[in-house]
């Protein structure tokens, strides 16, 4: 049997196989020692991949999870969407998700993965291989470092340079100590970037940070806002995992419950956990108050319905769902952690909660709800702030300088920034 067949790829119960024994890895990780970064052996310094780096064009396939709705989807679509308003070309390989619909009309060639937990096989291996080397992309951009995903085997197979955007801080979210995958590795926040090269023990001419963008989508109606006989609609958007509190969330319903009546919370999201949080809700007694919705049609459509939005920020790119809320113009309640400090404002453009603190969340619920003036001027500020600091298209120019850097075997920028006024100190909750 061809080597090619032989290994874990697409197997999540296997342990991924070691690359660094082979000559090629050793070879890069040797590489490394030196002053310039020499990425994959053999990669040809072609006449496209110059044209690329002058017209600041480029070729690239983004390898992805499935396309649920989460963190990392968000991340992957206005990733996919800046690129190509960049004038650059983009592959995109995925599993299959509710949120492939999200593409639709946009110029990107899209490949299908197997789902998770399904192997790919030889043949299909073959077929994936030739898409990608038919596309001839000048660079791999993962969204995340999950080894299940073929970003590094096909990296090594065309012999092109392999990035990955790093997250979280978990240590599921951040790539093996001294790890060897990939050729650069870009950091969402500040807190990641340290954790690359403190923890993680990376070279810092291998680390970039480019921080997260959204586009705004709709500024908030002062008449919808301010109509007192509306009924507030409070929903936690996000994963069904093993990570994310649901309990404080349904134990400030209850207590609001006993203040407002009239108000509605929902649970957006699916995932392992959904009958244990339904099982939560029916032991409080809230099955009538609180609301949860597993799919939608239309995910564009997902922060229209509310007036408040929570988000554990434990869940993964937890910063993409804050950030989603921020650009419908809805001021947003979210635990501190992360990438948030550099999100949210705590009393500006939204508020900030301990983790699993019930009390101080119902607090800050009933301020939002109670009243409606201060509602409306956290909502505006945040829809103000995605204006103007988180531009997708300064988030593309970032990546595209990263890309070059990267084809050309040097050290990445040390910042890419998107936001487009000045950045502010990290914040805590006051």
């Amino acid at each position: 049997m061809n080597s090619d067949s032989k290994g874990t790829f697409g197997n999540r119960n296997a342990r991924p196989a070691s690359r660094r024994d082979t000559a090629r890895v050793e070879s890069r990780a040797g590489s490394r020692s030196t002053d310039r970064v020499d990425g994959r052996p053999g990669k040809p310094d072609t006449a496209r991949v110059r044209r690329a780096a002058d017209e600041r064009r480029w070729r690239v396939t983004v390898v992805a999870p499935a396309l649920e709705f989460n963190g990392l989807t968000l991340y992957t679509l206005t990733l996919v969407r800046a690129l190509v308003e960049m004038g650059n070309t983009v592959q995109l390989l995925a599993p299959p998700g509710p949120l492939n619909h999200s593409l639709s009309g946009l110029a990107v060639q899209v490949v299908p993965l197997p789902p998770a937990r399904q192997r790919l096989g030889f043949f299909g291996w073959r077929k994936l291989r030739a898409a990608v080397e038919s596309f001839g992309p000048d660079v791999l951009h993962a969204v995340s470092p999950d080894l299940d995903l073929p970003g590094v085997r096909l990296a090594d197979a065309l012999e092109r340079s392999l990035c990955v955007t790093i997250h979280g801080v978990k240590p599921h979210e951040l790539p093996k100590v001294e790890d060897t995958n990939f050729d650069g590795y870009i950091a969402c926040d500040a807190a990641v970037r340290e954790r690359l090269v403190n923890d993680c023990l990376l070279p810092r001419r291998l680390v970039t940070q480019i921080g997260l963008a959204v586009s705004p989508m709709r500024a908030p109606e002062e008449a919808h806002v301010m109509d007192l006989r509306a009924t507030p609609a409070v929903g936690m958007l996000g994963p069904l995992e093993d990570s994310v509190g649901f309990g404080a969330f349904l134990d400030a319903a209850g207590r609001i419950g006993t203040k407002s009546n009239d108000t509605i919370f929902t649970i957006l999201g699916d995932g392992p956990r959904r009958s244990e949080v339904r099982k939560m809700a029916e032991d409080r007694g809230l099955l009538q108050r609180v609301v949860m919705v597993d799919r939608l049609f239309d995910y564009s459509l997902a922060w229209r319905p509310f007036d408040i939005v929570y988000v554990d920020t434990r869940q993964p790119a937890a910063g993409m769902m804050v950030l989603g809320a921020m650009a419908f113009g809805l001021p947003v309640v979210a635990t501190e952690g992360g990438a948030v400090f550099e999100l949210v404002e705590d009393g500006v453009d939204g508020l900030l909660v301990h983790r699993d603190d019930a009390e101080g969340l119902a607090q800050r619920f009933m301020l939002l709800i109670e009243n409606h003036q201060e509602r409306l001027r956290m909502g505006r500020a945040a829809f103000e702030r995605v204006e103007q600091e988180f531009s997708p298209q300064s988030m593309a120019l970032a990546l595209m300088d990263t890309y070059a850097a990267l084809v050309a075997g040097e050290s990445l920028p040390l910042r890419g920034d998107v936001a487009q006024g000045p950045r502010r100190p990290t914040r805590s909750i006051k």
